[in-house]
């Protein structure tokens, strides 16, 4: 138990190579770090969670524009069609989800 409540406060540092591209991502860097063991933090593992990290917040970027335009827009003819921001996000989406398996991450 006291590992335990020790890995609550545990940063783990970026492995070289990583640089993260804001606040944001730090602030989700530290949140998934601490769901793992401190042992776990294999220099690869860890580069491959910073493109976790970076993925997840253009999603969350995306979501944001998403809810600011709609779902669906008219193209030049005026006809409806999906906003093409939601392949970006599904697109995003499918790249974390295939690392977050490759790392046996859920």
């Amino acid at each position: 138990m006291a590992g335990f409540l020790g890995a609550i406060n545990y940063h783990i540092p970026l492995p070289a190579g990583v640089e993260l591209r804001s606040e944001a991502e730090l602030k989700i860097w530290h949140q998934f770090t601490r769901a793992r063991a401190r042992p776990d933090g294999r220099d690869m593992d860890l580069i491959l969670l910073g493109k976790i990290v970076k993925i997840e917040v253009d999603i969350h970027a995306g979501q944001i524009e998403l809810n600011a335009i709609r779902m669906m827009i008219e193209n030049k003819r005026g006809t409806p069609i999906q906003n093409p921001f939601l392949s970006v996000i599904d697109t995003l989406e499918r790249r974390q989800l295939a690392i977050m398996r490759s790392m046996s991450l859920n």
